[in-house]
């Protein structure tokens, strides 16, 4: 067999060697240096010019920190500069997140072997040096002070037993010995403050932060519900342009708004015709909406992730529906065995509920005082104030009540009491040195305003 014969051109250089290693490390390094400043609490973001090449002319503009998504949308050439963009596919594959961790780390390591190269190491040895320290900081992590603190309690949890039985909830069997198991799209860790680590367990079943529209007057649990999933809002259209309306008569409002409640009833028509419990949609849900569907007794969802929609898919055989025209029996769900919302909240000071409160739980007021055992507080603040260790209840929203076992705060120069409801009692008040009443969405942190 003849060898191929290649054609190139007179200017074509073959390097090889230290030179084509420290080409490659410095290809690594500068996509590692791109994403570099968008990692960390003061990251900064990336704006990314989509240009058409053929008119040059501007197609869109996305400004971000997600290095994923920058590192996706680059066009390189360099063969070592692809290799990182395919590592970072992999770990967004394989692990979902820290892409631009791995990146930023796998530059660093690089530029560290370049002085190793200089001094002509050879490449494996290098390579081996690096497996060498893996096993070390390996072994040195399993002696640190968080497991040697909470070995015990995570081989309590065990946590291989959460993994596996995580994994095999959402296998598919391909037939012929073949499974499925997308864990990216069907697995999902979701975070809760309060509570204590031994309450981590795996939900079989769909989790996600939201409430019914109308939680007063729309039922929160529901047994072998129906349920349908849309990708369509349930309000009156809005024009994507400027709108101009022309009002001739006095009467011509009254007409209007007409039109806009017929064809929002319409809408609702065609939903309750199909006799759901629960109806889930991505966009919005006009108030005049959510009074038709209450009145028909038919709790719903809206401003839903597509994420979340999807899992809701998988969980209950429904189909997403883009047109209500479209809408088919077929589309129903009705695999989901239990729809429940409840109120996780991180407050321990609660009375322990028996009796007609407990029957009437999803009706009870946990903001109000009274819900509030302010005597067990005040009692637990000035054992703390005194230089005494004293015990904190835990309580258990799953019956209700504080369990037998409390957990044990030792005295310090600073305790912080955190609550709604703790400025409203003077008694509590009075023990204080400092009151601060922070106004910010729920999503700020307690961290940051103690830091401040």
């Amino acid at each position: 067999m003849h060898a191929p014969v290649l054609v190139l051109k007179d200017s074509l250089k073959r390097e090889s060697g230290t030179r084509v290693h420290h080409a490659n490390i410095q290809a690594a390094k500068a996509v590692a240096d791109i994403i570099r400043t968008t990692l960390g609490p003061r990251s900064m973001l990336k704006m990314l010019l989509y240009i058409f090449i053929y008119c040059c002319s501007l197609i869109g503009i996305v400004v971000t920190n997600d290095g994923n998504s920058i590192l996706r949308d680059l066009d390189l050439a360099h063969p070592a500069a692809k290799s990182m963009i395919e590592l970072s596919r992999t770990q967004d594959e394989e692990v979902g997140d820290g892409t631009t961790s791995f990146i930023v780390l796998a530059g660093v390591m690089l530029h560290v072997a370049e002085a190793f190269i200089d001094k002509n190491y050879h490449p494996t040895v290098i390579c081996r040096a690096y497996n060498k320290a893996l096993e070390d900081s390996i072994a040195s992590c399993i002696g640190t002070k968080f497991t040697s603190q909470f070995g015990d309690l995570i081989a309590i949890l065990n946590v291989q037993d959460l993994a596996i039985d995580a994994t095999t909830t959402v296998v598919v069997d391909l037939g012929q010995g073949l499974r499925e198991v997308d864990i990216k799209n069907y697995i999902k860790v979701e975070k809760v403050p309060g509570g204590q680590l031994e309450d981590s367990k795996v939900l079989k079943g769909v989790m996600f932060n939201k409430d019914v529209v109308a939680p007063g007057k729309m039922k929160r649990k529901i047994v072998n519900p129906r349920i349908i999933l849309l990708d369509c809002p349930l309000e009156y259209k809005k024009g994507e342009n400027q709108t101009n309306v022309e009002l001739v008569k006095e009467e011509d409002w009254g007409v209007l708004l007409k039109m806009e409640e017929e064809y929002i009833e319409n809408m609702c028509m065609q939903i309750l015709k199909f006799k759901p419990d629960l109806v889930i949609t991505e966009k919005g849900l006009s108030d005049l909406a959510c009074h038709y569907l209450s009145k028909a007794g038919v709790s719903a969802i809206r401003r839903l992730r597509k994420a979340n929609n999807n899992r809701i898919v998988k969980a209950c055989g429904a189909v997403i529906v883009n047109r209500l025209d479209e809408l088919q029996e077929s589309d129903v769900g009705t695999g989901a065995g239990l729809f429940v919302i409840i109120d996780v909240i991180s407050d321990l000071f609660y009375h322990s509920l028996s009796g007609e409160k407990l029957e009437k739980v999803h009706e009870y007021n946990f903001d109000h005082p009274e819900s509030f055992n302010t005597d067990l507080l005040l009692s637990c603040m000035e054992e703390s104030k005194n230089g005494r260790a004293t015990s904190i209840p835990n309580y258990d929203f799953k019956t209700h009540k504080c369990t037998d076992h409390g957990r044990q705060v030792n005295p310090s120069d600073v305790i912080i009491v955190e609550g709604i409801l703790v400025l409203h009692e003077a008694r509590v008040c009075d023990l204080m040195k400092m009151k601060v009443f922070v106004d910010k969405v729920c999503k700020y942190n307690n961290s940051s305003s103690c830091g401040q």
